[in-house]
């Protein structure tokens, strides 16, 4: 008999008269998340402890064996970059959150705590939908999206058309539960969305 685990929601709703505000961890809660978390975690403790350990081999060396000052100075530099980055990426899975605010007037998208706000006119809004293909990733997409989160690439099973592009959002929601967030924007902001429609089983 196998095991299923019971359903839990990942974001947390609040609504007020003219507002819903969405509040979606970055990190899921799952066995597999946990252990690549884990495996991050660990690679990212050797990126600050293994070069500690190789310069101070380095200086124990005799004279003639120790590197040149500038090739020291240049590693040190950019592994210090790196490591920066990586601890920033760690930050942002470990604490980070998804905020997604909704008006009659804008939806407002904010990656904390490291993140620009990105607003848009919900005027402007147009086929909010669930995205089925999001799924294909091991079933859960927070595995892989985090890696372009860097760069700007952005990956989501929640969509809408924006102008000429498409924005993406709720990276680790299961299709249940984005159901339930598309019908609820339904019943609350249909009427105030660009051709007058959200579609929940697309």
């Amino acid at each position: 008999m196998a095991f299923v685990e019971p359903y839990k929601p990942k974001a947390k709703i609040a609504e007020t008269e003219n507002v819903v505000h969405i509040e979606i961890p970055f990190r899921s809660k799952g066995f597999m998340a946990w252990l690549m978390w884990s495996l991050f975690t660990t690679l990212l403790l050797a990126a600050w402890f293994a070069p500690v350990f190789i310069l101070h081999q380095s200086i124990k060396a005799p004279t003639q064996d120790k590197p040149p000052f500038l090739f020291v100075a240049v590693f040190v530099t950019v592994w210090l970059l790196i490591t920066l980055l990586l601890s920033g990426l760690w930050w942002q899975i470990t604490f980070g959150r998804e905020i997604v605010t909704v008006t009659p007037q804008e939806l407002i998208l904010w990656w904390r705590p490291f993140g620009q706000q990105r607003r848009y006119r919900l005027s402007d809004v147009k086929n909010l939908r669930v995205l089925e293909d999001a799924f294909s990733v091991l079933d859960n997409p927070w595995y892989f999206w985090w890696l372009g989160y860097p760069f700007g690439v952005l990956v989501g099973v929640l969509a809408f058309d924006y102008g000429a592009g498409t924005v993406r959002f709720g990276a680790i929601l299961d299709p249940a539960e984005a159901r339930q967030i598309v019908a609820l924007l339904k019943e609350r902001f249909g009427q105030y969305i660009a051709d007058g429609r959200i579609e929940a089983d697309s």
